[in-house]
């Protein structure tokens, strides 16, 4: 006869596939508690903590003996579980695999070791053994309540893998609407919510991709004054640049063990210029020799170079005629600082998603930080270059060089 014991859902015993009643909600307590703990020993305290709690009642001892016997009864029929004294405690011997919450453990260690194809499977596999959303069933108290709390954040986590598994696969559309809700259960998970993203994206939704960003970075800002981290902060801009690496039709065939890593990307942001550049041979000409300056005494300071004039006298195209000259030399990339234009611009590219733009920089400094999509250990070097004159409220000592027009 064969014997099945149920934690993921309400407490249950089949023999031969019959249910058979386990008792009442103490009892299934005591029953839980061995199962949790089976084939190792459960000390007669530990049992009481965990049945009764901080108020044991006063003849503790005798009803956790009745309970175990009544428990003794139950498994006898199926002969191939039961309930030792050992000791100063009990053990239940049966086979782990009659137990659903060791076979769901054990298929999901298992899932994570094999590649998607096969792990998909084995997922699956482990999240149909939950009968419901309340492990434990009806067991009451501070123990219960822990292991119920703990065995959501399980299947949870499980979940992830499962849909980062089938995202990879391409099978985004299976998955979108239990993301949705779930997301809604879980306002704060970027996870979750980088999964919900790019099912969205995938499947031709981009504006509710971009919305469903905003939503979770409202959260987190309001809820905990923080921003989205990096990867999420990632695939929001590749939504927003139409990214097509992120389309399934270019996902790799290979097991994501064996992919190799991407390469770091930097920020490209010089706009078009004109091609030939009359009459500033001085001024590049200075600009070259400071660089060459810089790159001479790898522990000097930074130069900042300001570049002024009357308007229309072409301080910008100075700046970018030279800034393409020495693209080469600078391997993190050239952001470049503009005017707040970004909401006028999001709105003439259409995004209706009432996304709300990320703040501007306030320094060159902070833009680097922003724009730099690699987190190099060592000082970035980027050429930076802005349309804006400085300010009044600009230190005079930040402009140590100048390359004055005619």
């Amino acid at each position: 006869m064969t014997v099945w014991f149920g934690l993921l859902g309400p407490v249950e015993v089949r023999i031969d596939g019959r249910p058979v009643l386990v008792g009442p909600a103490r009892q299934q307590c005591v029953l839980a508690v061995l199962l949790v703990e089976a084939g190792r020993l459960v000390t007669a305290d530990r049992l009481t903590d965990r049945v009764w709690g901080e108020l044991p009642p006063q003849r503790a001892r005798a009803s956790l003996h009745s309970y175990v016997s009544r428990l003794r009864q139950v498994l006898a029929a199926g002969g191939a579980a039961a309930v030792e004294r050992q000791g100063s405690g009990y053990v239940l011997r049966t086979d782990p695999g009659a137990v659903d919450l060791h076979v769901f453990r054990d298929l999901t260690a298992r899932a994570r070791g094999l590649a998607d194809g096969d792990a998909v499977g084995l997922y699956e596999e482990a999240l149909a053994l939950w009968r419901g959303e309340q492990p434990l069933g009806a067991v009451e108290g501070g123990w219960a309540d822990e292991v119920r709390s703990s065995l959501r954040q399980e299947r949870f986590a499980v979940e992830l893998d499962r849909n980062d598994a089938v995202l990879r696969l391409g099978g985004h559309d299976r998955l979108l609407a239990g993301l949705a809700a779930r997301a809604a259960e879980h306002p704060l998970d970027e996870r979750l919510a980088g999964q919900l993203v790019l099912a969205l994206f995938r499947s031709g939704r981009a504006a509710e991709a971009l919305d469903a960003y905003g939503r979770i970075r409202a959260h987190l800002a309001e809820e905990l004054g923080i921003d989205p981290g990096e990867p999420l902060r990632r695939l929001h801009q590749q939504v927003l640049q139409q990214d097509a690496s992120l389309l399934p039709s270019l996902l790799p065939s290979r097991p994501p063990a064996d992919l190799a890593p991407a390469p770091r990307q930097v920020p490209r942001q010089l706009p078009p210029t004109v091609r030939v550049l009359v009459g500033r041979d001085v001024e590049l000409a200075f600009l070259h020799e400071q660089l060459d300056a810089l790159e001479a005494d790898p522990g000097s300071v930074a130069t900042v170079i300001a570049i002024s004039g009357v308007a229309g006298g072409g301080k910008t195209t100075l700046a970018l005629a030279w800034a393409r000259q020495t693209m080469d030399r600078f391997p993190d990339g050239r952001p470049r600082l503009r005017r707040p234009l970004r909401r006028s611009l999001l709105r003439n590219r259409r995004h209706r998603n009432r996304h709300r733009p990320d703040p501007l920089p306030a320094t060159p400094r902070m833009a680097v930080g922003t724009t730099r999509t690699g987190r190099p250990r060592r000082p970035a070097r980027c050429a930076t270059t802005t349309a804006r004159a400085p300010t009044e409220r600009s230190s005079p000592s930040t402009w140590a060089a100048r390359a004055p027009t005619r």
